[in-house]
């Protein structure tokens, strides 16, 4: 199995996953006899299937969903080795055709690269600071409680209307 990153531009990128026919032969037998010896299909007895017939039956089923998943799980553990900041989750290239007789295939998928972010912070940045006043509400809004952990403290806070009462005017 081969996985490559081709960097499309600064911020996005293409994983190329390479797959032969080694990486995922074990895994589609694997999931081929689980399904003879736990499925009940007609004309056999449970677990006495022979592999031709399997093969025959669910064969390309099975093999598209182990590439799918061979692939998916290479990409995304390329992802987390090299430590490759991503926005989002990789996308499968819309441009790609499964033809399931084959035995070597290719996976691109689509991801958005992060931007490097160079922000200083020292003593010479000022920023901005505004302190916001609650003017929306009357001071009647806000009024003192009792606080369930300690009874002495008081703690301030706002007394807002019950949404579960408020309903449309069409439905009174």
């Amino acid at each position: 199995m081969d996985v490559t990153l081709e960097k499309t531009s600064d911020l996005e990128g293409r994983i190329v996953v390479k797959i032969e026919e080694g990486d995922y032969a074990p895994r589609v037998k694997k999931e081929l006899k689980e399904i003879g010896n736990t499925r009940q299909i007609p004309g056999f007895r449970k677990g006495h299937i022979d592999m031709a017939q399997l093969q025959k039956r669910f064969g390309k089923d099975v093999k598209a969903h182990v590439l799918n998943d061979v692939a998916s799980d290479a990409a995304l553990k390329y992802i987390d080795d090299n430590n490759i900041a991503i926005l989002g989750q990789p996308i499968p290239a819309p441009d790609q055709e499964l033809n399931l007789d084959e035995k070597d295939y290719t996976f691109a998928y689509e991801i958005g690269l992060m931007p490097e972010l160079n922000l200083v912070f020292d003593q010479s940045v000022e920023l901005d600071f505004y302190n916001r006043i609650c003017a929306s509400r009357p001071a009647s809004a806000f009024r003192l409680r009792n606080t369930a952990t300690a009874p002495s403290s008081r703690a301030l806070s706002c007394s807002l209307p019950r949404t579960d009462r408020l309903r449309p005017t069409a439905f009174r």
